[in-house]
Formats: C-alpha cells, structure tokens, sequence
C-alpha cells in the first residue's frame, strides 16, 4: 500500500467532539518502523553460533487457541499479551488449529554466552557492544509444526520483567534480523519502571502494572498505511494537544472517500477541513476537506511515531494507581534490595529482540593479545569471550571476527576474565585474579591457556562465570 504523505494543508480547523456514533467494521494495519544502520561490510561476518555443543536456553512452550488469544506468563513473570486472532499461515489465510509459541529469554551472561547471538551493533560503519537489560527470543508453528506468522493487522505486547537495578535509563529497543545479521533499531529511550523491592525478584515479578492502550489518545503507525498530514491547531484539543507530530492515518471503511484512489488527492489545495470525533473508544474520527471544486470525506485515526507513542504508553502507566503505589513500596521498603521493572514492547514479527544499552567505559586499554593454546587445540577453531561482570556484558574475540585479538581492548577498573572455548565444549579459564596479573602490553599482550577443562552442562559454566 501507499505511504505517501500530504503536505501540511493551511486551513481553517474546526473539531466538533460529540457523541460517538457506531463505526463500520475496519480493517486496520501494523508497524514494525526500522530504523536500519548502515551496513559495513564487516557485519557479514555476524551470525548465531553458539559456542557450546547441546548446551543453550530452553524454550518455555504454550499451547494456545488462535481464536481466543491469550495472556501467557512465563517463569519469569513475563507477560505475553496475544489477541484473538493474531495469527494466519505463512499465505495469509486464517488458522484451523492450535498454536504452540515458543518463548525464551537471556538475562545473564552464562545465558547470553551459550546463545551465541551477536551482542554487536553496527550504526554509520561505528561499532558498539550491547549490555542487555533483557533479549528475548518469540517463535510460534502450529501444533502439526506448520510456519506461522503474526497477523498484518496484530502485534503482541512483551511485558519482560527485568532484574537490572543499574541503566535503568537510556535503554533502547532492538530487533536481530536474521538475514541482513544486523541489530535494528526499533525504539530509542525505552524506560524502565520499577514496580516493586522485594528480597528477590521472583516475589517482585509477580506484581506487573496493567497500562491500557486504549488509555492513550494515538496510536502507533501502522506499516505500510495510507497517512497524511493537517496542519491544524491541536491546541484546544484535551486529548491530542500534548502530541506535536500527529498524522493522520487512513482507515479503509465503506462509505467514504479512500485517498489513495481519489483523483489529484494530493494536488488539491484543499481550503477548509472539519475534524469530527466519530468513536472514541476505537480512536476513529471523520475528517471532511474541502476546496473550491471538490470534496473529501474519510474515517482516520490519529497516529504517530514509535518513540512518541511509548512516552504516551509511559506517561499513562506513570498515572495509573497501581503504579503509583508500587512507587511508594519502592521507596518505604527496608529490606535487601533487588529492584524490577518492566520493559514494556509490541512485536509484529516473530524473531529476537533485545533490551539494550551501548557499552561505554571510562577507561580502555587495546592490546594485540597473543593465546599461547594448548597443544590440542587450534587457533582458527577458537573462540575467546571478555566477561565483564561489573559492567554485566559478554564480547566475543576472534583472529578474522569484527572484534579482533589484534585490537582486544578491555576497561582496568572492571571485574574482568576470559572463558576461551574449544571445540567438544572444552574451555581454558583467566579468572580475574589472574587476568590483572598478564603483563599487558599495549603492543603484544600473551596468555598461557595451558590448562582445559569440560563444560559439561549449563550449571558447570554459570559457576565458571560465577568463581570469574
């Protein structure tokens, strides 16, 4: 569909709120807006490899019915809130049957290590790493393993509970696509809120803040939506006056003129328009344009983009009791802190999804780091992971990868180790005790890894990481 948008029209506005009238049925459609990065040449070399063999993160799977939708709570205290509906077949068509949706998070670095999903952000041929405050993978198939997709018209809310008390700010949204490997940018400014201090975040977890959308006087963009703008005077109108980049979306209903077959629709200059609410609880209004010679008539609904459309979604949960008097836990609560908060996000497409805030420290130190390997093993089928565990971030190293041994770079003041791992899951370990005590060097940095132990399970590496 056409996403052409009119040139802000001078005219007169006149909005009339009465009571609603009954809509006709409609059709509407999604956004999944991208702001793309530019591509450099080096991310082709971005791909999911885990490092482990038979050792990942588990899918939490549900059974659910299409036509009912669902509210879905993993074990973390995430809240999946799926519509009726919200599925088709890969053709488009409705389903006949139930749906199983695949559902997985990573949090921690033992996690986020074992995934082998590239925590690296390309943006204008600059490179930054990823410390997550959440990434989450969402997949779904029919019962009878059939591809699905999410409807055109559907999203899916993803209410991930998030343990990181540190960052609460700045964190930006994220979607991996798989086929360019590159992380796109979805969302900037993505808050957290903190919705409750318990001794630990099971407890929290448990007491998520309801927001309704319906609450919110906009609406996101749809993809690939009819739009165009008014230059109208919103100032006197209670509900749209706090938004300064309104556009006004088409929405295809019988009866009333459709903009993108109306002849020199955006060629007219249109002298007047009335802007009358038409159904409130569905956001609908009927605008009416007019020149000299002709007429126009449609049913729209005001929408804007994703970054303005998630303050709106965090102002209005700021306003709701619930929120307020968790608030209020927050700041009379005594005992051992561990702070949650939601991350809130609507998802159009299956895929994974991160949380994230870019990597900065104070201090670097680049080195040409040099691993003297044990004599099994070979350097071309080695990997060597930086865990940082006060800045709570993994980066991956290799000798041809975009993150090179040649230009290893670290910060002094974190808690810093390497888990180089071979192949078989065998790994060689520098704790931090013995991390600080390498004679670095900022030409030639080397590493005795002549010791290797066995990776037998997740629990085996989550100590590693732990005694790091």
């Amino acid at each position: 569909m056409c996403r052409n948008i009119l040139a802000p029209i001078l005219v007169s506005a006149l909005f009339l709120f009465s009571c609603d009238k009954t809509s006709k049925e409609y059709k509407g459609t999604k956004d999944s807006v991208l702001i793309v990065p530019n591509a450099d040449s080096a991310v082709n070399a971005l791909q999911i490899s885990p490092p482990f063999e038979n050792i990942n993160v588990d899918y939490q799977k549900f059974t659910i019915d299409p036509k009912q939708g669902a509210t879905l709570v993993n074990s973390s205290g995430t809240k999946l809130s799926i519509p009726a509906n919200a599925f088709v077949k890969k053709d488009g068509t409705p389903l006949d049957e139930d749906v199983e949706i695949q559902y997985r998070e990573f949090r921690e670095l033992d996690e986020l290590m074992v995934s082998g999903i590239p925590m690296t952000y390309i943006h204008g041929g600059h490179k930054a790493n990823f410390i997550t405050a959440g990434m989450f993978e969402l997949k779904g198939q029919t019962v009878t393993g059939s591809e699905i997709e999410i409807a055109n018209d559907k999203t899916i809310d993803v209410d991930m509970a998030s343990a990181t008390a540190s960052n609460a700010d700045g964190v930006d949204f994220y979607y991996l696509n798989q086929t360019t490997t590159q992380w796109e940018m979805l969302a900037t400014s993505s808050r957290r809120r903190i919705i409750k201090e318990t001794k630990t975040k099971e407890d929290a977890a448990k007491q998520p803040v309801e927001v309704k959308t319906n609450d919110i006087a906009v609406s996101k963009a749809d993809k690939g939506a009819y739009k165009f703008e008014l230059d109208l005077d919103y100032s006197k109108v209670i509900e749209l006056r706090d938004y300064k980049d309104i556009i006004w979306q088409y929405v295809p209903t019988e009866g009333y003129d459709n903009p993108e077959t109306y002849e020199n629709f955006h060629q007219e200059k249109w002298t007047n328009a009335k802007v009358v609410s038409f159904d409130q609880n569905k956001k609908l209004y009927l605008v009416e344009l007019g020149s000299k010679a002709k007429k126009f008539k449609a049913l729209v609904t005001p929408v804007v983009g994703e970054k303005t459309y998630r303050k709106a979604l965090e102002k209005a949960m700021a306003n709701t009791k619930s929120f307020r008097d968790r608030v209020k836990e927050v700041d009379t609560y005594n005992g051992q802190k561990a702070m949650v908060s939601m991350q809130i996000a609507s998802v159009s497409q299956f895929g994974i999804y991160n949380h994230d805030i870019l990597y900065k420290s104070d201090q670097q130190f680049v080195t040409n780091l040099k691993l003297k390997l044990p004599k099994s093993q070979k350097m071309e089928f080695t990997r060597v992971f930086l865990v940082m565990k006060d800045a709570k971030g993994i980066i991956e190293y290799s000798e041809n990868g975009y993150d090179k041994l040649s230009q290893f770079t670290f910060n002094p003041k974190d808690h810093n180790g390497l888990i180089v791992v071979f192949p078989h899951n065998k790994v060689s370990v520098v704790y931090n005790k013995d991390f600080k005590n390498l004679n670095f060097s900022q030409k030639t940095t080397e590493v005795d890894l002549s010791s290797e132990t066995n990776v037998k399970n997740f629990e085996t590496l989550r100590n590693i990481i732990q005694n790091i």
